[in-house]
């Protein structure tokens, strides 16, 4: 076996979400350096006899060392390839079959419905975007390559009509807006891409949930017509029919809360007049008869 080479040999970095491609990866490497063994075989020699019969004969000293070397060897390759996080959760697994049972069981097992969803949307978006287009088709054949290896070519008709029923389901996913993204989540982390009516299904209890709930309380709603601020509300005269002030406050019953500026010559003395008190000035019987000539002289433009 060829020890001198350097350990970064698997092209494909391990990320968590593209199991089936770097594992694929990596076993080519492992194999074109004779050492797929240490993922299948556990370290003494099995021997089968010819009527089937397996004897497990264990290694010697020396057998043990070098399949022990191999290993750590064989364990580096595969820690090159693994992305820092996916690394120290699991850099404490001591030899190349535990690593690689661990991350098989792990990863393996789930759907690649996700990661079939992610390639598709990189499909879709991809755009040369002023790059020379040789770069373009390598973009292209690594996501093709990738989708053929999640979804092997088949001739059987079932498997096929499946596989068209889930592009649509992808489709669908891919037009939703970005609202959508918890439930595009949840129906691609399930074990087996939904049907598409199921999907649709969701999708419409999903959108009623939101119409529930978007329209305004019918308690705030009685609270914002029922009581209104009176901040909010124009004032309004009854007597004159203007807007902008009261009764209380109208110029016409009241001339003397008329502004200084607002006031005609010669109507200061005479407001001042309706606004002293009678008993002051007059009695009662004047004042009355003095406040009628005061009010039909106002009323006649004098």
């Amino acid at each position: 076996m060829d020890t001198s080479s350097s350990p970064r040999l698997i092209p494909i970095q391990f990320s968590g979400n593209n199991y089936a491609i770097w594992s694929k990866a990596a076993k080519t490497t492992l194999c074109s350096k004779a050492l797929w063994t240490h993922i299948k075989l556990p370290s003494p020699k099995t021997v089968t006899a010819e009527d089937g019969s397996v004897t497990v004969v264990p290694n010697t000293a020396a057998e043990e060392s070098a399949w022990f070397q191999e290993d750590q060897l064989v364990l580096s390759l595969l820690h090159s390839s693994l992305e820092a996080s996916i690394l120290s959760t699991y850099i404490h697994k001591d030899t190349v079959k535990d690593l690689w049972d661990t991350l098989e069981g792990i990863y393996g097992n789930l759907s690649n419905s996700s990661r079939i969803y992610e390639i598709k949307k990189s499909l879709h978006s991809i755009n040369q975007g002023g790059q020379p287009f040789n770069r373009l088709l390598g973009d292209l054949s690594a996501l093709w390559a990738e989708l053929d290896e999640l979804r092997l070519v088949s001739t059987d008709s079932a498997v096929i009509t499946q596989r068209n029923e889930q592009d649509k389901v992808y489709t669908l996913l891919l037009s939703l807006d970005g609202t959508y993204g918890d439930l595009v989540h949840h129906v691609l982390r399930q074990s087996e891409l939904p049907s598409l009516n199921e999907v649709c299904m969701l999708i419409k209890r999903e959108e009623g949930g939101r119409n529930l709930f978007q329209g305004k309380p019918e308690l705030a709603h009685f609270r914002k017509t029922s009581f209104p601020s009176k901040e909010r509300t124009p004032f309004f005269c009854e007597h004159c029919k203007k807007s902008g002030h009261t009764k209380a406050k109208c110029w016409i019953l009241h001339p003397h809360l008329r502004p200084q500026k607002f006031r005609e010559p010669g109507t200061q003395v005479r407001e001042r007049a309706l606004a002293t008190p009678s008993h002051d000035m007059f009695s009662d019987e004047e004042y009355k008869t003095l406040k009628q000539l005061i009010q039909s002289a106002s009323e006649s433009g004098y």
